[in-house]
């Protein structure tokens, strides 16, 4: 089936219980279209009690995503001193918000619940004036004003795409929360590109050990509507211009293969995840986020 440009595609299956209790993702190879899927049930339509989730939000904020190249994400686009800047919020910080305020609604809707406040993480990668985390475990019912002070740096985007770095804060902003109550334990990484880490063997490891506790990782990439060959080919020039920091593990040839989803291997961010999405745009990120944090991040009781 050909996709149309600017359409927005998922590349995992889900599977919809009637029941809040047991919906969950899950990835493979199949495409479908997440706004053709029903939202679940609000658990108070159920009779059921929201129980939260403890999410880091963990956003790449590479020199890509404000580059002449792919610019969905950079609206207001200026250059100052050679840098790239954004003059307006990118999708990557409204998306954030969007699953931000729908977690601050579900909390004062039900002020007698305990369990429906989340709390929430944002971090960055690469670092941003030195720092990768920017707010750890923060009250879904303040959070709203606390990440709307963080969100501008996506306005300033710098640097390459280090996946590990942004997998270990989030992981380490949710280390304390894996085992201290019953609220899904989910990392949601927005991304726009592959990774330019130079070992691949410690993000499977980081990965596995996360999920393996019960964690939860979702992904989005925005392709900005190139298709699979031009983002590879775009890929393969950027490891041929720096063949010597991409070598550690793997022959050149074998790491992109393992990136990008060659030879065999599904692409890394992919493998690494409970559900995993591509969208063409990054105005459709707002819409893939609230998918994820109602139907992958909140239960019922």
């Amino acid at each position: 089936m050909k996709l149309k440009r600017h359409s927005l595609i998922a590349i995992l299956a889900l599977s919809w219980l009637a029941s809040c209790d047991d919906a969950e993702f899950s990835a493979d190879n199949k495409k479908i279209n997440p706004h053709s899927i029903t939202d679940r049930p609000e658990c108070t339509d159920q009779q059921k009690d929201s129980v939260g989730a403890h999410i880091a939000f963990v956003i790449d904020n590479s020199a890509s995503n404000g580059s002449t190249r792919i610019a969905t994400d950079c609206p207001g686009m200026q250059n100052s001193n050679g840098r790239v800047y954004c003059s307006q919020a990118t999708m990557r910080e409204t998306a954030t918000m969007a699953g931000v305020q729908y977690l601050q609604t579900l909390t004062d809707r039900e002020p007698n619940n305990p369990l429906a406040e989340s709390f929430l993480s944002l971090i960055s990668y690469p670092s941003v004036n030195g720092r990768t985390t920017h707010i750890t475990s923060v009250s879904s019912k303040t959070a709203s004003s606390t990440f709307s002070d963080y969100l501008d740096f996506t306005r300033n985007p710098n640097g390459d795409t280090p996946l590990y770095q942004g997998l270990s804060g989030g992981s380490r902003a949710l280390s304390g929360a894996l085992s201290a109550d019953e609220r899904a334990k989910v990392i949601i990484i927005v991304t726009d590109g592959f990774n330019t880490d130079r070992g691949l063997n410690q993000i499977y490891s980081l990965a596995q050990q996360f999920r393996s506790m019960g964690g939860k990782i979702y992904a989005i990439t925005n392709t900005d509507g190139k298709n699979r060959a031009e983002r590879v080919a775009d890929y393969r020039k950027l490891i041929g211009e720096r063949s010597n920091k991409y070598s550690q593990e793997f022959t050149n040839q074998e790491y992109i293969g393992r990136v990008v989803g060659e030879n065999g291997h599904n692409p890394i961010l992919k493998e690494i995840s409970d559900a995993y999405f591509e969208i063409d745009n990054a105005s459709e990120m707002p819409a893939v986020m609230e998918k994820i944090v109602i139907n992958g991040a909140i239960n019922c009781k």
